[in-house]
């Protein structure tokens, strides 16, 4: 997939892929990457962006934030980082959780709004301490971002 001659076509075979629960996480995981570094990586942010809002995979949907966050993307899906960030019933362990709230404390120097919603996010009371502990970190950072 890194191959100059990368068409578009492959870039779109490789999300049905990606997209499909029939893949491994593994084979998701290595075409999310190779998509992220491709020739084609700018045409690959909205497949990336529509893959974060299907998927109900923590672990693509870590790739894949990390992909848009490595592709300096990660804006246009704020959205979808905020559900995650609030919780879904596909991460109970909260690993796609812990990613989505780092991104978004990242995101804020050009949002300034999401430390509002950050501070919100860490006062959650369905989340543990450690949790709660980390939610309130992004949210200062985010503030002091904004």
């Amino acid at each position: 997939m890194n191959s100059p001659d990368i068409s578009r076509e492959d870039l779109e075979a490789a999300f049905s892929v990606i997209d499909s629960p029939q893949a491994s996480d593994d084979e998701a995981g290595a075409l999310i990457n190779a998509a992220a570094r491709s020739p084609l990586s700018g045409e690959a942010v909205p497949l990336l962006a529509a893959s974060l809002r299907s998927t109900r995979s923590p672990s693509r949907a870590i790739l894949i934030i990390r992909a848009l966050r490595g592709l300096d993307a990660a804006a246009g899906s704020i959205p979808e980082l905020l559900h995650i960030a609030r919780g879904t019933d596909w991460d109970p362990g909260r690993d796609a959780w812990w990613v989505a709230l780092g991104t978004l404390s990242r995101l804020a120097r050009r949002e300034p709004g999401l430390a509002g919603k950050l501070r919100a996010l860490a006062e959650d009371p369905r989340l543990t301490e450690h949790q709660a502990s980390w939610a309130a970190k992004c949210a200062d950072r985010a503030g002091a971002a904004s």
